[in-house]
């Protein structure tokens, strides 16, 4: 459980401090904040309430562009927390790292977002600061302080080296396969001994306890502004060579091969055609956001938006707050976003992966929960599910128990089998990838079970289709032709993991470093 939270805790981490403030453009506010107390110590120097909370406002602005909605209160936590890693990283990159003013405007100029045919347009670059709430001289710091972080952390990661020794073990643990024998205990099994036993009283108590289950989520329809990021790509002119010549000299390390070299324009041509007209897209997609923005600050409404900037309102729904967004539609974060405003507002003005969108809701049917008796055989089946399952884990223990108990007097595993009454199953050799048959896809399982002496028992597993306790037999490690095909392209993956448990290793070391003491509370949004 401490790994996993470590993990989650490293992913998060690099979320917020490799990608630059250019990308919270419709997510963030101005900095603000009081200038009053300090909000903590780091490295045994005070650091201001301000520069905590202009940080908490990029970590919390940023995951609420990611969720798609105000953040909730179960995340805050880490956001608090990866605020306080922001000023420990940016405190120690201060020291560590320079960028110079010299530095930091190439990198402004170089920005898509702020080019126009391939040129820096000052205007461009003004109005996305306004759009923040920032002066050029509060974003130039931001951006010089996420700069300072991404250099000093890609210094700690170029410290990581993988051996071939290293690789090879690596490639044989992930791509093994294992003989093994399984016992399955279907809980589907069990469901007419289980129904057998519940009365129209444990219906009604299970209801009662569990009638949010049942509940019927409210609906919206909503109506919206965009343009797709497929409408823009087809919407830009052809590009020319010379701008696909121009934009293969400038962006040399997207078309690098796995040895570090540039690979031949003539190869990649078409590759660098579509990554010329996605950048077009992108730059019109971006000037169409801003003049959302601009048209939303004044308190237009999505109409008027719609005829200022021609384009056409568009209707979606009724639909649930987790409903399956289609192509060209708006995203489930979106329509996520349309749930959390009131009826006739607007969201934010996304601006992302799909497109540009923005969101009006318009009607609403109010979630409700229904009697019981409208629902009574989703409770019935629900109840049976939940006992089922029960029943399944609680008998496979004690087959496990006795399976234990056989061998160790002396009872082979089948024999031991045999006598409980119980068929092992023997499927073709698998790995992580497979589909086993009877169990269904469990990666976890194959990690347990991988890591397992020959001819141990092991523990009862939770699969998708049963309770599931295996025996490993055997395990087939990969053949040395599939290891030559695929290692170029493990290589890239094993180093990026192995960087990764080297980065979230020395961020933990620096925050004991660092000392962190916080004053802060409950931070203001």
């Amino acid at each position: 459980m401490r790994s996993e939270r470590l993990k989650t805790h490293l992913v998060w981490i690099l979320s917020v401090v490799i990608i630059l403030p250019l990308v919270l453009f419709f997510s963030s506010g101005g900095g603000g904040g009081s200038t009053g107390n300090a909000a903590g110590v780091v490295f045994g120097h005070r650091i201001p309430m301000e520069t905590y909370r202009q940080e908490y406002q990029l970590v919390r602005r940023n995951l609420e562009s990611r969720l798609g909605g105000e953040l909730p209160a179960t995340i805050e936590p880490m956001a608090r927390e990866q605020a306080w890693d922001r000023v420990i990283l940016a405190e120690e990159a201060r020291r560590k790292i320079k960028i110079s003013d010299e530095e930091l405007a190439r990198h402004i100029h170089t920005q898509a977002a702020f080019q126009q045919d391939g040129r820096f347009v000052p205007d461009l670059y003004f109005r996305y600061v306004r759009a923040l709430g920032y002066s050029p001289q509060m974003f130039e710091e931001f951006l010089r302080t996420d700069l300072q972080i991404q250099r000093l952390l890609d210094t700690v990661k170029q410290q990581v080296a993988l051996s071939d020794d290293e690789l090879k073990a690596a490639y044989r643990h992930d791509h093994s396969k294992l003989k093994a024998a399984l016992i399955v205990l279907d809980p589907k099994s069990l469901t007419d001994q289980i129904r057998r036993t519940l009365t129209p009283e444990d219906l009604q108590r299970y209801y009662a306890s569990h009638s949010e289950r049942f509940a019927v989520p409210a609906r919206r329809t909503i109506e919206y502004l965009g343009w797709p990021i497929e409408e823009a790509r087809s919407a830009q002119p052809a590009a020319t060579d010379a701008e696909i010549a121009a934009y293969y000299a400038d962006h040399p390390e997207e078309f690098k091969d796995a040895d570090g070299k540039a690979k031949p324009l003539e190869e990649i041509k078409d590759l660098v055609r579509l990554r010329v007209q996605d950048e077009k897209a992108r730059k019109q997609l971006t000037s169409l956001s801003l003049d959302f923005e601009e048209d939303t600050d004044r308190g237009m409404r999505l109409e008027e938006i719609a005829a200022s900037r021609k384009r056409p309102v568009r209707r979606l729904g009724p639909i649930e707050v987790d409903g399956n967004a289609s192509p060209g539609e708006p995203s489930a974060a979106m329509i996520r976003a349309a749930f959390e405003v009131p009826v006739g507002q607007k969201t934010k003005v996304f601006n992302g992966p799909e497109g540009v969108f923005l969101l009006s809701p318009v009607e609403e049917t109010p979630r409700r929960i229904p009697p019981f008796e409208e629902v009574r055989g989703g409770v019935e089946q629900q109840l049976m599910d939940e006992r089922s399952q029960e029943a399944a884990m609680n008998r496979a223990r004690q087959w496990h128990d006795e399976l234990q108990a056989l061998r160790q007097g002396g009872l082979s595993f089948d024999k031991a089998s045999a006598a409980l009454g119980i068929t092992p199953k023997r499927p073709e050799p698998f790995d992580r990838d497979t589909l086993i048959p009877d169990v269904g896809y469990a990666p976890d399982l194959v990690t347990t079970l991988i890591d397992l002496p020959k001819d141990t028992l092991s523990g009862v597993g939770q699969a998708p289709q049963g309770a599931v306790i295996g025996l490993v037999e055997e395990v087939l490690p990969p053949d040395d032709a599939a290891y030559a095909h695929d290692r170029e392209a493990f290589r890239t993956v094993q180093l990026q993991r192995k960087q990764d448990e080297h980065l979230q290793s020395w961020i933990l070391a620096l925050r004991q470093q660092a000392q962190l003491k916080s004053f802060v509370g409950e931070p203001a949004p």
